[in-house]
């Protein structure tokens, strides 16, 4: 299974970028904004790929929540269309909701993964027909 991994801020690509360190695996990166640094910082050398490329070549896509960049939204639109399964780490216990949405369109994943109680129980409340998958936090 490929992974693309698409995250824009700082908050998901620390906790995405930890996650993948400890789950070895094979991954495309549509990374940008202060993502990029953090990636390579803590993976190394790293190939960037545009996101339909991408989408071409992997069947899971695993997103953080952007305040400044809707590149995580665009990348879960586009995976639904073509559909392949897509989850999101929610790396903040404030703003679930306001974090998927695009144009006054709400752009949830199939899935949400969240590091806490208190962001599952959150979580759970602003989207009940979402899944919630507890991991752990990395940072």
């Amino acid at each position: 299974m490929k992974t693309i991994v698409v995250s824009h801020d700082a908050g998901g690509a620390e906790i995405l970028s930890s996650w993948v360190r400890s789950n070895p695996g094979e991954y495309s990166y549509v990374l940008a904004g202060p993502a990029v640094s953090i990636f390579q910082k803590k993976l190394g050398s790293i190939i960037l790929v545009p996101l339909i490329d991408a989408l071409k070549n992997g069947n899971f896509v695993l997103t953080g929540t952007s305040w400044e960049s809707d590149l995580e939204l665009q990348a879960i639109s586009l995976a639904r269309n073509l559909g392949i399964e897509s989850a999101s780490f929610l790396d903040h216990w404030i703003n679930f909701e306001e974090r998927f949405m695009s144009s006054g369109v709400l752009v949830l994943p199939d899935a949400i993964w969240v590091g806490d109680k208190e962001a599952e129980r959150i979580a759970m409340e602003t989207f009940p027909e979402t899944g919630i998958h507890m991991s752990w936090n990395f940072n």
